[in-house]
């Protein structure tokens, strides 16, 4: 990430700083002293030939920056771990052998994906893709408690709802 002062109008490259992965999540702290980067599917997803490896991840994760006031550089804080080791998907009966989750089989992993805070920085919630969940974690920077994840797939949480299209769940 390239952090530019702008407050003269004309942009001065102040930073660089490197994550290992993310996706396309990313949002700041209304404290000013914060931003949150999502780490996507974990931090070195991938072996030395470019293919998808999930025992190297670590899992999803959410990267927390924050600015010295003193040298008014950013630097890297604790991460946030989400803990997903695995997606939720479906388990797929292949011809022959032994049940494969979906996502195993198309090749994804539990991925940090959207990130938000709200107005008063006390929750941060993450869209997890590949998991149809939300994670919130409560506390505010330099506190986060994580909460457990709210599954969004029709029927795990109301069990009334089990198998009502997406569809008709918002309209009645």
């Amino acid at each position: 990430m390239f952090i530019y002062d702008i407050t003269n109008h004309t942009p001065v490259k102040k930073q660089v700083l490197t994550v290992p992965n993310t996706y396309h999540g990313i949002t700041f702290d209304p404290s000013g002293l914060a931003f949150y980067v999502s780490s996507g599917m974990g931090d070195t997803p991938f072996d030395n030939q470019g293919n998808l490896d999930p025992a190297r991840s670590g899992g999803d994760n959410i990267h927390v920056f924050t600015l010295n006031t003193t040298t008014g550089l950013w630097k890297q804080s604790t991460e946030l771990a989400l803990g997903h080791l695995a997606g939720v998907g479906l388990d797929v009966e292949p011809p022959t052998g032994q049940q494969i989750p979906v996502n195993e089989r198309v090749a994804v992993s539990p991925c940090a994906a959207g990130v938000a805070i709200s107005s008063d920085g006390k929750t941060l919630v993450v869209a997890n893709y590949y998991n149809d969940s939300i994670t919130a974690f409560t506390g505010g920077l330099g506190n986060w408690t994580k909460l457990s994840d709210l599954d969004l797939r029709p029927g795990k949480n109301d069990p009334a709802k089990k198998g009502v299209p997406e569809a008709n769940i918002r309209s009645g």
